[in-house]
This record gives structure tokens, sequence and C-alpha cells, in this order.
């Protein structure tokens, strides 16, 4: 079976064209605008020393954490309760590695991460990174190390989430 289409009224003319492309061309800049100037009103800040807590208090009762940040990347290392209550927060430059004494509890870890620093509120701007790791973990009985870079004998994989699980 052979089938047919039939065009009514007249095509759109040169003129009507240009205008609609104009108006796509207009509305992609706008966009492309809006997304590129995020960060424009942000102003880099020095950036922390390496363990210097941003929130909480360090304890040192015999638990630790250590983080190894990625060659190119800073972090930001946050623990709180199963509950959510926030118990600590640390800086670690990339590429070092950082020993913080934590909490005995059990504790759920979450990274933030990127390589411009914008400051406590802001973190790495528009390109901040958002992972935790889905396991609590016994901070009464053991101690914790992460290499946040891949290793061979890796067995950890960030689960990614969104800054307001943060």
């Amino acid at each position: 079976m052979i089938y047919r289409y039939t065009m009514k009224g007249k095509p759109p003319s040169t003129r009507q064209k240009l205008i609609v492309y104009g108006v796509i061309i207009a509305i992609v800049a706008i966009v492309l605008i809006v997304n590129l100037s995020k960060d424009s009103d942000l102003k880099p800040v020095a950036e922390p020393r390496s363990g210097e807590i941003l929130s909480g208090i360090e304890v040192y009762d015999g638990s630790i954490i250590t983080i190894t940040a990625p060659s190119r990347e800073s972090c930001v290392v946050k623990l709180k309760t199963l509950s959510g209550v926030e118990r600590l927060s640390f800086y670690v430059r990339a590429g070092d590695t950082v020993t913080v004494g934590v909490p005995c509890e059990y504790l759920q870890v979450y990274f933030a991460s990127g390589s411009t620093w914008y400051g406590n509120k802001h973190l790495f701007g528009e390109n901040t990174a958002y992972a935790k790791d889905n396991k609590a973990l016994d901070f009464v009985k053991y101690t914790w190390e992460y290499t946040l870079r891949p290793v061979g004998d890796g067995n950890f994989s960030q689960t990614p989430i969104g800054e307001d699980e943060f």
C-alpha cells in the first residue's frame, strides 16, 4: 500500500524562517549566559589548610578517619549520625592525606569535591561534586581510611548525591 501526504497552505517565507531561527538563537544564548554566569558572582577564596575543621569538634578518644584526596581536586568530608545530625566536617587539599579524630559512634561519611574553593557556604561552586558512602561506619571498634582515587584493590565506590543531602 502506498501512502500519500499533502501539504496545505503556503510554506514559510524566508523572512519567517529567519525570525524563528533568530528567536531560537536568542533563547540558546540566554540559557548559555545564565548557566555560565552562575559562578561569576562568586569570588574564589584562599583554601583552608588540609585537616582544618570546618564545623564540629575534632575528638581524640581512639577513633580516627584518614582521607586521601584526589590529586586534582580538594574535598570537604562531613560525618553525620544515622539520624542526619552533623558531627564534624573538615577540608582536605588536592593530593593530601589527612587523619582526624572522630566521635566513637556509628557515622555516615559524605564528600564534596572540586577544584576552585569559594568558601564554606558555596564550597566549590556550581562544579561541586557531592557523594556519600551508603554504609554507616562503626567508629566505636574501627578506624577507617578512604583513598578518593582509583586504586587496584579498592573496595569503595561513591554514591552521587544532591547538594541538599550534603
